[in-house]
């Protein structure tokens, strides 16, 4: 009978495999499976491969397995979805700093996805800080007002992260110094 019913038309997704088997049916209702003697072939290459009798997807798309033996013919259509692609969340950069009093911080919110890349979020993201009277935010900026340490808190997507910084005061520095008296 050929790849029976089973797989005339079924979907897979990308980097799934399927194995085929071809079983042949008698006058008297015995099987035998023949799939060891059958030879298997996929319409394009560039979606999906066959080794032996088992079919990788490569990329979306749909193609025709043909299972051949002994100069017949059976076919399958293989409809082959992209890999859904998911969000695994976001970080906040930097995670730390230390500013000195009236220096100022970028931060950038990265949103990470199942499939490896990344989306710059920082326009879509709100920033928000821990204290007020030691720094202040404004859209993803962050300027240092006094000594202390504050927490910036992103939220993207009903998600939050934080980065923590410290703040420290203007170190004192010497402008030089003078001899007194002058003459004696």
């Amino acid at each position: 009978r050929g790849l029976g019913d089973v797989y005339k038309r079924q979907a897979l997704t990308v980097g799934d495999t399927q194995q085929y088997t071809v079983v042949e049916k008698f006058s008297d209702g015995s099987t035998q499976d023949q799939t060891a003697n059958a030879t298997f072939t996929v319409s394009d290459t560039a979606i999906a491969t066959m080794q032996g009798n088992v079919l990788t997807a490569n990329k979306a798309g749909t193609v025709t397995v043909t299972a051949t033996k002994a100069g017949k013919s059976e076919t399958a259509t293989v409809t082959i979805q992209p890999v859904q692609v998911t969000s695994k969340g976001f970080t906040i950069s930097p995670k730390t700093a230390t500013l000195i009093v009236g220096e100022k911080q970028r931060f950038t919110v990265i949103e990470k996805f199942s499939d490896g890349s990344t989306k710059d979020r920082t326009a879509n993201a709100k920033f928000t800080v821990s204290n007020t009277a030691i720094a202040k935010m404004q859209n993803n900026k962050l300027t240092t007002i006094a000594p202390g340490t504050v927490t910036v808190t992103a939220t993207f997507g009903g998600t939050t992260e934080i980065a923590k910084v410290t703040i420290q005061s203007v170190p004192v520095t010497s402008k030089g110094f003078k001899i007194s008296p002058k003459t004696a």
